[in-house]
């Protein structure tokens, strides 16, 4: 599958051969952080240049760090995940955001897909397997646990987006 250029730029792909996908990691936890962060930075493909410990820190350093996906946990104890993540998906749509989460039941799947999300992953998820899982989510895949009888669309089309597909369909 190709992306068209539209596709691309969307997703932060439209960057020069070689340049990495930029990523945010944002956990209560540090040692959640460290470690996804490591193999995130081994991958070839992505860099991480971002971390915050709660959705207020991150929404202050999002300008300056421009992400292409933010990988995080949305329920963290100071409560402002799910806010960061509507905050982010209203102001800039074009970061994928994925969330890491150690509550993964229908119902939490539910309020961070409705707040935003393109993917709901749980902490349970081999970490070997986190880079490709958030290139897919990059790439426009809507990932949830298995079982999930979670809504899978983020939002409704919008009119633009609708005529952009209807162009793309045309090959356009």
């Amino acid at each position: 599958m190709t992306l068209s250029t539209i596709d691309r730029a969307t997703h932060g792909l439209d960057r020069p051969p070689g340049t990495r996908m930029r990523v945010a990691i944002i956990d209560e936890y540090p040692a959640q952080i460290e470690g996804l962060a490591r193999v995130i930075d081994q991958s070839t493909s992505m860099e991480v240049v971002m971390t915050a410990t709660s959705g207020r820190e991150a929404l202050d350093k999002l300008p300056h760090a421009r992400p292409d996906v933010v990988v995080m946990e949305p329920w963290m104890r100071a409560g402002d995940g799910i806010a960061f993540a509507a905050a982010v998906t209203r102001e800039h749509p074009e970061i994928t955001l994925v969330a890491l989460s150690r509550l993964w039941d229908d119902d939490h799947v539910a309020e961070s897909m409705g707040a935003g999300m393109a993917a709901h992953l749980p902490k349970t998820t081999p970490l070997e397997d986190l880079p490709a899982l958030i290139r897919q989510s990059a790439l426009g895949a809507e990932l949830r646990p298995r079982g999930s009888g979670a809504a899978t669309r983020r939002t409704p089309l919008t009119t633009r987006e609708r005529d952009v597909l209807r162009l793309a369909a045309r090959g356009l």
